[in-house]
């Protein structure tokens, strides 16, 4: 008979399980970091005083921790009931609503995103769900299952917003983005150029450093060579960093990668 229930309701059932048996999601990325101590103490007090008034939402996974559920909505509720156990204040059950595990790690973080879809969100919030749900975009694409419409129509329908605001936020990510690289770049040059001067003082010879980190060091005789060739010797060529060549009368010892 449970197992016609369980087929009749897709897999769903509502269960009391002890907090002691749930994990927090570690892909949850809701969690507030500012005053989520008093968040979790006046829901310990509600639920004392009122009970639970919903349920928290679990898939069964069991781990090495011993536990055998995790979560996928109510982290704050599973905190304020682990709270009121711990102080004696109640039985450490938690209503919850059971549902068939996720199918991968894209589909997990869907259904976190749909079982928070109540709660009051910032914009910081707004903006995680947008880029998670474009990189899901992207990989689904990359598999070759794009899904069907526009880009900001789906990812919208994923995460509730418009497709205008979607394409608020992609814009905002996409500056974001450019912004990183930008400064990315600039540490590149500024330590190739720290490089090109540090080797120019260490080898005596004109040095050169590209973006790209490699070397060229310029000598303009045969006994510039050598003598660079036994400094590196001792150094740097001990890793494979440095190989020299002097085919040509303009003597270069140029950086070779390690592979």
């Amino acid at each position: 008979m449970s197992s016609l229930l369980d087929l009749m309701s897709g897999g769903v059932k509502f269960e009391k399980i002890s907090v002691t048996d749930i994990r927090p999601n570690p892909r949850n990325f809701y969690r507030e970091s500012e005053d989520e101590d008093e968040y979790v103490e006046a829901m310990a007090q509600l639920i004392q005083e009122n009970g639970q008034e919903s349920n928290g939402v679990v898939f069964e996974q069991s781990g090495e921790d011993g536990k055998h559920y995790t979560l996928l909505s109510g982290e704050r509720r599973l905190k304020a009931i682990t709270k009121n156990f711990e102080e004696g204040k109640g039985d450490g059950l938690m209503d919850v609503k059971v549902v068939p595990r996720p199918q991968d790690d894209m589909d997990e973080y869907l259904r976190l995103i749909r079982n928070n879809a109540q709660r009051n969100k910032s914009k910081q919030i707004r903006e995680k769900e947008v880029e998670i749900a474009l990189g899901i975009y992207n990989r689904l694409a990359e598999q070759g299952q794009r899904p069907a419409g526009k880009k900001r129509e789906w990812i919208g329908a994923q995460v509730g917003l418009s497709p205008r605001q979607v394409q608020s936020y992609l814009k905002a990510l996409e500056s974001a983005q450019e912004g990183q690289e930008q400064e990315q770049d600039e540490d590149v040059v500024q330590e190739s150029k720290r490089l090109t001067e540090h080797l120019t003082d260490l080898t005596g010879h004109k040095t050169k450093v590209t973006k790209s980190f490699a070397v060229t060091i310029k000598c303009q005789s045969l006994e510039g060579v050598q003598a660079l060739e036994a400094l590196l010797e001792k150094g740097a060529n001990r890793n494979g960093v440095f190989s020299a060549v002097s085919e040509t009368e303009d003597r270069d010892i140029s950086s070779a990668d390690s592979e």
